[in-house]
């Protein structure tokens, strides 16, 4: 992973969906949350009840970050 890859969307909402080795019957195949941290070995998130998920990189399929909300939505509060 090029260094500093992710450091511009630290604390922003992340999709974070486990390749499919990593998924069992009657578990998500996806964990939400801020990103908190990355390095090569893998991720932090922080999920919305404040606890902190290590995720290793050989567990990812793939990232989608949130983008940020516009001015417009942050001013009338919409999403």
């Amino acid at each position: 992973m090029s260094e500093g890859l992710l450091d511009a969307y630290l604390d922003r909402d992340v999709f974070v969906y486990f390749s499919p080795a990593m998924v069992s019957a009657g578990y998500p195949s996806y964990e939400e949350g801020l990103l908190y941290d990355y390095s090569e070995e893998g991720i932090l998130l922080q999920k919305p009840d404040k606890t902190i998920a290590y995720i290793p990189t050989a567990s990812i399929r793939m990232v989608t970050i949130q983008p940020k909300q516009g001015f417009w939505s942050r001013l009338t509060r919409s999403s």
